[in-house]
């Protein structure tokens, strides 16, 4: 046996965790593996606790919370990325004041919504009608608007790990929740559960982590207009493509809850929530390639490309389980979700090829500042998506989200290939992994 540094761990493979653009991928992949997994696990006890309908229900709120923190993040989650590596002094005061203008932006969100309800979804009046309900809204809105912004902290400083320690406290402090919730609260208990939870992940690493990722931070309240202002018209256009890109994960569930009623989403949101966990690994992929090119643009392309490779030879095993297996898969949350959410599961995870490309494309976008095509993009994905939609779900069911959303995902991919030439060069690239993959294996024999 040849002989190593570190015993039966070849060359390459300590070379593929010494480059911060695999090590950042794989603390996020493994980050939000967990959460996906246990968010998994948190769905399916949800579904056997609770009714479908409320479980609809509360399917719907989360979706909610989720669009109205992204809009209210105003994109400085992004922008600290980009920007951070280049205002290493004055980087403490530029954190603070993006944490206190995203905590005003999403207290107004959250008030306007709730007071809105009659327009854009009655199903969910009951929150402007209930003070508790609609405090709880408003302190989880403003909560996951800030636990995104926390982790693009960690990654701007290429310490993804303190992503990958927030989403276990979130996912397992929600798992917990859930269960001890069951019979003392309906819909509000799934809720309550996920908000909770998400207020403590931030509680714990904003205040005992964050200080020890950047040198003489204190999280306090701040606002210096000046260095916000540098960097927020660049942060306000990807906002305004993520909005864009993920109008659809968020306005689906709505849609189908107003379309086909509170069962119907259920049966939706079940097989939607286990695609979208997948492309857990196509955010991670991408995201480490923005840190990366952001710290340090050259040679962004090759970046971009081993990301895209590394995605897909991830993504290709699960792919093939969940369109054999996932059916079985979805016993786990009762017969009636087997039957109705099986064939809807197969198509999003069919999306998880092109949504990698399209995501490390919009990072490459972004490190480029090339904010129009990918607002260009993003439109397209959105309004190819819902109106698909709207036109599929009366007609087929639930089944016609998942169509247009793979449509979507599928005509923008093939234009972020022929737009950026990768076609050659990634076949190129995937076959260079392969090769190393095979001597990898062949030198730890």
């Amino acid at each position: 046996m040849q002989s190593v540094d570190f015993p039966l761990v070849p060359e390459q493979l300590k070379l593929f965790w010494k480059t911060p653009l695999y090590r950042n991928a794989v603390y996020l992949i493994i980050g939000n593996g967990m959460g996906a997994l246990l968010g998994f696990f948190y769905w399916a006890v949800a579904a056997r606790l609770y009714s479908a309908e409320e479980v609809g229900t509360a399917s719907a709120i989360i979706s909610a919370i989720g669009m109205l923190a992204a809009f209210a993040s105003l994109g400085l989650g992004l922008g600290l990325v980009r920007f951070l590596p280049e205002t290493r002094e004055q980087g403490n005061d530029l954190i603070n004041s993006s944490l206190t203008l995203v905590l005003a932006a999403s207290i107004v969100t959250a008030i306007v919504f709730i007071l809105g309800t009659n327009f854009w979804s009655k199903e969910l009046s009951f929150l402007r009608d209930n003070p508790v309900y609609f405090l709880l809204f408003v302190v989880f809105t403003a909560g996951t608007a800030w636990g995104n912004l926390i982790d693009n902290i960690s990654v701007s400083e290429r310490r993804s790990v303190f992503v990958t320690l927030r989403s276990l406290i979130y996912s397992v402090g929600k798992l917990g929740l859930v269960i001890l919730m069951a019979g003392i609260l309906n819909s509000s208990g799934i809720v309550s559960s996920w908000g909770i939870a998400t207020i403590i992940s931030i509680l714990l690493i904003g205040v005992y982590c964050l200080p020890r990722i950047r040198r003489g931070y204190i999280p306090r309240p701040h606002w210096h207009w000046q260095q916000t202002r540098a960097i927020l018209p660049y942060s306000i256009s990807n906002n305004l493509s993520v909005m864009l890109w993920s109008l659809p994960t968020w306005i689906l569930p709505l849609m189908v809850l107003n379309e086909l009623g509170a069962e119907s989403n259920a049966n939706f949101y079940i097989a939607w929530t286990i695609g979208l966990a997948l492309a857990m690994v196509p955010t991670s992929v991408a995201t480490s390639v923005f840190a990366e090119g952001s710290f340090n643009e050259t040679g962004l392309e090759a970046k971009a490309l081993r990301s895209i490779s590394l995605g897909i030879f991830i993504t290709l095993p699960i792919i093939l389980l969940l369109l054999l297996f996932g059916g079985k898969l979805l016993m786990l949350f009762g017969n009636d979700y087997v039957t109705n959410s099986s064939r809807l599961l197969q198509i999003v995870t069919l999306t998880l090829f092109p949504l990698t490309i399209n995501q490390v494309y919009f990072s490459v976008l972004r490190v480029r500042k090339r904010m129009k095509m990918l607002l260009a993009t993003a439109t397209l994905i959105t309004i190819m998506t819902l109106a698909l939609s709207l036109m599929l779900l009366t007609e087929i069911g639930i089944l016609g989200a998942g169509i247009a959303w793979l449509a979507g995902q599928t005509l923008v991919a093939v234009w972020a290939m022929f737009e950026q030439h990768w076609w050659t060069k990634l076949v190129h690239q995937m076959g260079t992994m392969i090769s190393k993959g095979i001597r990898v294996n062949l030198k730890a024999v």
